[in-house]
């Protein structure tokens, strides 16, 4: 059966002025995002898998939101921490899910394996000069012309089938460039800076379009000492008391 997610058409439908959301999920760490600044290393394209003991802690919480807002698919980038984050939601929820190249994150070449410390400068730099090619990489520009087509074919499957929402599960760049591709900017090169901490591994993060406009928010996890909009608690605690997606309690027989 053909992807349908590798099938764009002749370009972009823009999605109409009725308040369409799409649900983006950044993937769980890696142990290569382990150790802070000094150690973590840039993952670029390479074949690196989720920490196990963060889909472990994160996941129940991710599914529970994802349950929340009626996700029916999920999509993901074909690389493994993408992949296999995907994979282990789909299983919890008993939802398919489908992986695609299309959706991988920005191929930053020979700065994949580097410390995050050495490669943030540089990537800032591409990110100034979109259409500069890193060495063994993609120039940035080549890589939001590859995802915007997607974000907003999927913002206008969810406005078009309200009943039959997908999600997906993408990377840190991806998060970054939505707004501003999605709005017609330019991605502001010092967000990099921030993007850990506004948006860390295992997010979910609601895109909107109202009036024309996008807007983005985290919804999971809340920041601390607050709630999300469906009242969650922080993730600490929503470990401690979600014992499990609504399907897989069903299947377990509780309910």
């Amino acid at each position: 059966m053909a992807d349908p997610a590798e099938s764009t058409g002749t370009g972009p439908a823009e999605s109409t002025e009725t308040g369409a959301t799409l649900s983006l999920v950044r993937h769980v760490a890696t142990r290569w995002n382990e150790g802070g600044t000094g150690k973590e290393r840039s993952r670029g394209w390479a074949s690196v898998p989720p920490d196990p003991e963060q889909l472990k802690k994160l996941g129940p919480g991710i599914v529970r939101q994802l349950e929340q807002l009626g996700v029916k698919r999920l999509l993901s980038s074909d690389l493994p921490r993408a992949a296999k984050t995907a994979e282990w939601l789909g299983r919890e929820m008993d939802v398919p899910v489908q992986a695609t190249r299309r959706l991988r994150t920005w191929d930053t070449g020979e700065m994949s394996g580097k410390l995050e410390k050495e490669t943030i400068p540089q990537r800032k730099k591409y990110m100034k000069y979109p259409d500069t090619k890193p060495p063994g990489g993609e120039p940035f520009e080549d890589f939001l012309a590859r995802v915007e087509p997607e974000l907003r074919k999927w913002l206008k499957h969810n406005e078009e089938h309200p009943d039959e929402p997908v999600a997906i599960v993408v990377h840190g760049h991806m998060v970054l460039a939505a707004p501003a591709v999605l709005n017609g900017g330019e991605v502001e090169p010092e967000a990099l800076d921030r993007l850990d901490r506004e948006f860390p591994p295992g997010s979910v993060i609601l895109v909107r379009k109202k009036a024309g406009k996008i807007s983005m928010e985290r919804i999971h996890p809340p920041e601390r000492g607050r709630t999300s909009p469906k009242g969650e608690q922080s993730d600490e605690e929503d470990v401690a008391l979600n014992s499990g997606s609504r399907a897989a309690r069903a299947r377990r027989g509780e309910g």
